[in-house]
């Protein structure tokens, strides 16, 4: 039965969605968005909002990704992985199994567990032991717990399949990216086109369990969320009369779109992970100040962040007939981003702007800034 199959996959993604907030690498959440600094922790990197490149090429791979998984595998996403069918096949389990009702049962077990999607959507922002210290002293981390709480559980529990049926914009999307060779489920023949050979049995019982109440009998539809109720329902009455059930999968995943399409998909995956790789250790910006202490010495402000994941030195100098006022050598932790001033005298008249040197091991940065 394909239930469990989808049971089973449901298990894998909660426990892989909860999980991951708690596996640490480098001393940081493994994937995590930090609001005060702008910054994506990302399996032992630090992607900041200011590296516009990787968001771009980021955003381009799961595009084309979609694209590619939807074409190949249709509604997959809709009936195996997302979050909304996931939540509600596990309260209508859980309602059956502990307070015997599917029904209000599954209303009562989306309390909880509505808490606990609530708590893991913020444990992606704010580490989950961060979490667990503020949520009774931190108005806000408590007040966005709560509304998402009292949201997710009115969606799902009153909303619930109507919102796939007729609200989420995905299930439009892919229809427009579907062909003949898309695996969908559908129904192998009407009664009419057997022509005298064992036809549909007629006992609605796909009708009957279908999430979203449509008839696959009548062709492939968009509110299908490919969820195999209909196909366990109909492989279950049609074995008791020795016949092949008329509901199925159909389609083709290995085909020239599937190759293509994949090879992009792996061609931009692999374009993300290399502008990660191959950033420089650090990065490094020097601004003069427009209001000066003094007329005789000009004031520069920097910015400099560390793009590894360990404690690293950074020395800075000045190029040319300049005296350099400051603190020469600083010192940032893994991934920290530290600003900081210093000074510049003229010690020569008519002398090109200075050139300022920025240098950690066989890195540097040189920059020229302006001089008055």
């Amino acid at each position: 039965m394909w239930k469990r199959y989808r049971r089973l996959v449901a298990w894998a993604e909660a426990v892989l969605i909860l999980g991951l907030p708690f596996l640490r690498v480098n001393g940081q959440s493994a994937l995590r968005f930090d609001i005060p600094t702008l910054s994506l922790y990302f399996f032992g990197s630090v992607v900041r909002l200011t590296e516009f490149y990787f968001i771009l090429v980021a955003s381009l791979f799961f595009l084309v990704l979609i694209v590619w998984a939807t074409a190949v595998f249709g509604r997959f996403w809709c009936g195996w992985l997302c979050p909304q069918t996931v939540l509600l096949d596990m309260a209508e389990d859980f309602g059956g199994w502990l307070l015997k009702n599917r029904s209000w049962g599954a209303k009562l077990v989306l309390l909880p567990l509505s808490a606990i999607v609530s708590a893991s959507l913020i444990w992606y922002f704010v580490p989950p032991w961060e979490f667990f210290q503020r949520v009774f002293d931190s108005a806000t981390v408590t007040g966005f717990f709560v509304v998402q709480w009292v949201v997710i559980y009115l969606e799902l529990a009153f909303a619930g399949r109507k919102f796939c049926k007729y609200v989420c914009p995905y299930s439009m999307l892919q229809t427009a990216l579907f062909d003949r060779d898309t695996l969908v489920i559908v129904f192998q023949g009407r009664p009419e086109e057997f022509e005298g050979k064992r036809a549909c049995l007629m006992c609605h019982r796909c009708e009957r369990v279908c999430p979203v109440e449509i008839d696959i009998k009548e062709g492939l539809q968009r509110q299908c969320i490919a969820c195999t109720a209909c196909i366990d329902a109909c492989k279950e009455v049609t074995s008791k009369q020795d016949t092949r059930e008329f509901i199925s999968y159909r389609g083709r995943i290995l085909r020239d779109k599937t190759i293509v399409l994949g090879a992009v998909v792996v061609a931009f995956g692999f374009v993300t992970l290399l502008s990660v790789a191959l950033r420089p250790p650090i990065t490094a910006v020097v601004k003069r100040q427009t209001k000066q202490s003094s007329p005789l010495v000009n004031v520069y402000s920097y910015t400099i962040t560390n793009n590894l994941p360990e404690r690293i030195e950074v020395a800075i100098s000045v190029e040319g007939p300049y005296r350099f006022i400051g603190q020469k050598r600083v010192v940032l932790e893994p991934f920290e981003v530290l600003t900081g001033q210093f000074m510049l005298k003229s010690e020569g008249r008519d002398s090109e702007p200075p050139l300022i040197i920025i240098k950690t091991g066989d890195y540097q940065i040189r920059q020229r800034a302006g001089y008055l």
